[in-house]
């Protein structure tokens, strides 16, 4: 936690490995069931587990979120760097750092 001015912040980092999948004009999303991003709309796909590569990751993800099984990707973007900051009523500021690798699903 840093100190900033007589408030104090809180810095939250996430990494998660995303799908992109696009039909017909139509990219598939999920509705996010928890964090940060409740009930907004997403990529699908997640963070990593442990000793787990990026593409089992994908992989993983994509099945758990929408029973796909990609066998064919490419890396679309290394990393994607987002920031969103929340303000709390008690002087809090907390900060979420998120970054993601993407991947096309082709």
């Amino acid at each position: 936690m840093l100190i900033l001015k007589s408030k104090s912040i809180t810095l939250h980092q996430h990494f998660g490995i995303y799908g992109f999948i696009a039909e017909q004009n139509k990219v598939l999303v999920i509705e996010k069931s928890r964090g940060p991003y409740l009930g907004m709309f997403d990529l699908p796909g997640g963070s990593p587990e442990k000793e787990e590569t990026f593409e089992e990751t994908l992989k993983r993800e994509l099945y758990e979120e929408v029973g796909l099984t990609p066998t064919r990707f490419k890396k679309a973007f290394e990393e994607i760097q987002i920031a969103e900051f929340q303000y709390n009523k008690n002087s809090t500021i907390e900060v979420l750092r998120h970054s993601a690798m993407l991947y096309d699903i082709q």
